[in-house]
């Protein structure tokens, strides 16, 4: 049970390190948004979106976004502002995009 509590504390202080908009970015890739989407929804650049995702990998200490959402995701650190479909996150967890 520590580990589980000393994971939680882990995720918890990644979260915080991350930017607001780092947050909303990693929100979308929960739900299942490509960069495209979440480029057109934010009103920036695909090349933005890819930074933001850089940031967030490696603030999270992860190499792709199933890695970053199935990390984050266990331990309901996202905010619940939608159900999410991790059908499409989580399909294959180690394989980047």
């Amino acid at each position: 049970m520590t580990v589980f509590f000393q994971q939680l504390a882990s995720a918890s202080q990644e979260w915080e390190a991350l930017s607001p908009r780092e947050r909303e970015v990693l929100d979308m890739l929960a739900r299942g948004l490509v960069k495209k989407e979440i480029a057109d929804r934010l009103g920036v650049s695909v090349e933005t979106v890819r930074t933001h995702c850089a940031h967030i990998y490696e603030k999270l200490h992860v190499n792709c976004r199933a890695d970053a959402v199935a990390k984050i995701v266990p331990f309901g650190v996202l905010p619940p502002s939608t159900p999410l479909d991790l059908g499409d996150a989580l399909q294959a967890p180690g394989s980047c995009d």
